[in-house]
C-alpha cells in the first residue's frame, strides 16, 4: 500500500517507503531506492525526507557522490521548517565550514534555535560557543546554563564540561562536590576524560573522600580507553606504590603508553626511568631522547634533566654550553629552583673549564676533572631533576567539548 501511494505521488508515503528501503523492512534493503524516494518526498517539502537526504549526501550513500554543499542545502530546507535536528546539522556545517562559508555567528544562531527546542547536542555546542566566545560574546554563565540543560538529558560531554566549570568556578560557584558529581555521571557513561578527572579528585581528596585505591581504579578505566593523562598518572602510582602495589615494569608500561601519545610529563618520567635503570635497562641515550621530547614541549623538569645530561655527555650526547644555558634559562623562568642555581654558577664553571683546556694545550695534565665536572659548583646534584608525581589538572584551559556530526 505504501508503494502504491508513493507511486501516486503521496509525499508521506514516499518518505515512509524510503525508510523501509533504507532499513530493509518489508522490502529488500536498498540505499539507492531509499535515495530515490527521499528525493521525491523532499522535493514536496517533507522535512524528515530532507534531513535524511542531507545525511545521504553527507555520507555519500545510496549511489550519491558525497557532497557537503548538497547536504547543507537539504539540511537548510528542513531547518527552515523548524526541525531541531536539521538546525543542529546545519549549525554544525556552519561551525566547520562544510558546504557553506564558515560562520560562527550563523552556527550559534542555528544551535540556539535547536537548543531552545530541547536538542541536547545543540545545547552542548551552544554552551561551548559561549564558553569559548565563538559567534557569541563569551559568557560562562550562559555556557553553564546550556551545559546543564544537556547534562540533565544525559549528555556525557555536557556533564564533563559542567564539571569543569564547577571545578574552575567559572559561570557557577566553585564546588568540588558538584564537580565530582558531574564527573561521575559522565564517567559512568564511559567518558574517558571524566574518568581521569574523577580519579584525580579521589587522589587529591577534593569533592570526595581521599582514596588512592579509587583514584587508581578510575585512572585504569580511563587509561585502558587510551587517555594519555590517566596512563601517565597510573604509571606514577605504580612507580610510587600508591593505590596499587609498587611495580616498576607496570609503571614503565603505562608511562610509555602516555609518552608515545606525546604526554610531556610521561616522557620526562620515562626519561628518568631510563636514566636510573628502573623498570628498564639503564640507557643514557634513551633518557636524553625522552627528555628532549618533553623539553621541546616546555616541560621544566625535562629541560633541567636534559641540561644535566648534556653536561655529563651522557650516552654520547654532545656537550653544548649554549644549549645547556638555554635549557636552564627556560627551566628557571618556569620557577625551577635547581635550574636557577645552575645558572648562577655557570660563569664560574665556564671560566674554570676554559682554564683547564688552556692548561691541557700547554701539556699540563694535572687536572683530573672532566669539562663539565664543576658546572654546578657543587650546588646541585648531578642527578635528574624530575620529581615524579600525579599531574594536576592541566594548566591549559580546557575548551568545552562539542558534539561533532
Amino acid at each position: 500500500w505504501y508503494r502504491k501511494a508513493a507511486e501516486q505521488g503521496h509525499p508521506n508515503a514516499q518518505f515512509s517507503l524510503a525508510g523501509f528501503c533504507e532499513e530493509g523492512k518489508a522490502v529488500e534493503q536498498s540505499d539507492e531506492d531509499a535515495v530515490k524516494w527521499y528525493l521525491l518526498a523532499a522535493k514536496q517539502g517533507v522535512a524528515g525526507a530532507q534531513i535524511n537526504l542531507g545525511v545521504m549526501y553527507d555520507l555519500g550513500k545510496g549511489g550519491l557522490v558525497k557532497s557537503d554543499v548538497k547536504a547543507a542545502y537539504w539540511y537548510g530546507k528542513a531547518a527552515s521548517q523548524g526541525i531541531d535536528r536539521a538546525q543542529f546539522d546545519l549549525g554544525s556545517m556552519f561551525a566547520q565550514g562544510r558546504g557553506v562559508d564558515q560562520s560562527d555567528e550563523l552556527a550559534a544562531g542555528w544551535f540556539t534555535k535547536s537548543a531552545k527546542q530541547g536538542n541536547a547536542a545543540s545545547q552542548l555546542n551552544l554552551g561551548a560557543m559561549y564558553e569559548q566566545g565563538r559567534g557569541v560574546p563569551r559568557d560562562t554563565s550562559e555556557a553553564a546554563k546550556w551545559y546543564r540543560k544537556a547534562a540533565e538529558q544525559g549528555d556525557a560531554n555536557a556533564q564533563l564540561n559542567l564539571a569543569n566549570l564547577y571545578e574552575e568556578g567559572e559561570g557557577v560557584s566553585r564546588s568540588d562536590t558538584e564537580a565530582a558529581k558531574w564527573y561521575r555521571k559522565a564517567a559512568e557513561q564511559g567518558n574517558a576524560e571524566a574518568m581521569s578527572d574523577l580519579g584525580r579528585l579521589y587522589y587529591m581528596g577534593r569533592g570526595v573522600k581521599e582514596d588512592e585505591g579509587e583514584a587508581a581504579a578510575w585512572y585504569r578505566k580511563s587509561a585502558e580507553l587510551g587517555n594519555a593523562g590517566a596512563q601517565c598518572n597510573l604509571g606514577v602510582m605504580y612507580e610510587q606504590g600508591r593505590g596499587v602495589e609498587k611495580d616498576m615494569r607496570q609503571a614503565v608500561t603505562w608511562l610509555r603508553a602516555a609518552a608515545d601519545q606525546g604526554w610531556a610529563l610521561a616522557q620526562c618520567n620515562l626519561g628518568l626511568c631510563y636514566e636510573q635503570g628502573r623498570g628498564v635497562g639503564k640507557s643514557d641515550s634513551d633518557a636524553a631522547r625522552w627528555y628532549q621530547l618533553a623539553s621541546d614541549q616546555g616541560n621544566a623538569d625535562a629541560q633541567f634533566s636534559l641540561a644535566l645530561a648534556l653536561l655529563r655527555g651522557a650516552g654520547g650526547v654532545k656537550h653544548d654550553v649554549g644549549k645547556i644555558r638555554a635549557l636552564l634559562s627556560s627551566s628557571a623562568l618556569q620557577g625551577h629552583v635547581r635550574a636557577q642555581k645552575c645558572l648562577d654558577v655557570m660563569p664560574i664553571a665556564e671560566a674554570r673549564n676554559a682554564e683547564a683546556r688552556a692548561k691541557e694545550k700547554k701539556g699540563d695534565t694535572s687536572r683530573e676533572d672532566g669539562p663539565g665536572a664543576e658546572a654546578t659548583g657543587g650546588a646541585v646534584q648531578q642527578g635528574s631533576g624530575v620529581t615524579p608525581g600525579i599531574k594536576p589538572k592541566s594548566t591549559t584551559k580546557k575548551k568545552g567539548k562539542q558534539k561533532r556530526k
